[in-house]
């Protein structure tokens, strides 16, 4: 299980979950979407926050997310270390195709 979830990190997997840009996830906010990718990147932190449904448990496919990001990997970069193809990578990312690689590639 993921540990230590940062407000960034769970912004994120609240856009996602909604599959919003981030510029619709500003619109949201009432704010930018410079200013809002800022917040998921945690390069800025939020001085009036809006009520986020972002507290319930973040599921083991965005786990695996979250943990590529702070890696600072790309989907590419992933998909090499693990030694599949990009397609497949994000097949399993996506959950098109079984995770079961990249949950027990994350220890998950």
């Amino acid at each position: 299980m993921l540990e230590n979830i940062t407000l960034d990190e769970r912004l994120f997997v609240w856009r996602e979950r909604k599959s919003w840009s981030q510029a619709e996830a500003a619109a949201y906010h009432g704010t930018t979407s410079r200013i809002y990718g800022k917040w998921e990147r945690g390069e800025n932190t939020r001085t009036d926050p809006r009520t986020v449904q972002v507290n319930a448990e973040i599921k083991p496919l965005e786990q695996c997310i979250l943990l590529r990001r702070r890696r600072g990997w790309t989907q590419l970069q992933t998909a090499l270390e693990m030694e599949v193809s990009i397609c497949w990578f994000k097949l399993m990312e996506w959950d098109e195709r079984d995770p079961t690689a990249l949950l027990s590639f994350w220890g998950i």
